[in-house]
């Protein structure tokens, strides 16, 4: 029997508190906030932007030109894309 999904941890968190370094870039330029960014992870995108050091890298881009913010742009009309603008944006 699996457990519910609200009941298993969140990756992100996990590797956060395992001290996984939230800058790394995959081989295309991803970031864990391109990630979180596209898929709109709201909490996750305010969990990343709490590290001083995501902050300080916030408009890197991938190697297709892109940052967190155009990702999640591209979803302007979805639920929670709103609010993770304004998280990028403030």
């Amino acid at each position: 029997m699996e457990a519910p999904l609200s009941m298993e941890p969140n990756p992100l968190t996990s590797l956060m508190d395992r001290g996984a370094d939230p800058t790394l870039v995959s081989d295309n330029g991803w970031s864990a906030l391109h990630h979180c960014a596209a898929r709109e992870e709201c909490d996750d995108v305010a969990r990343l932007l709490q590290d001083p050091s995501v902050r300080a890298t916030i408009n890197i881009q991938n190697n297709s030109g892109s940052t967190a913010l155009h990702l999640a742009c591209n979803h302007w009309k979805e639920t929670n894309t709103h609010a993770v603008v304004r998280l990028l944006l403030q």
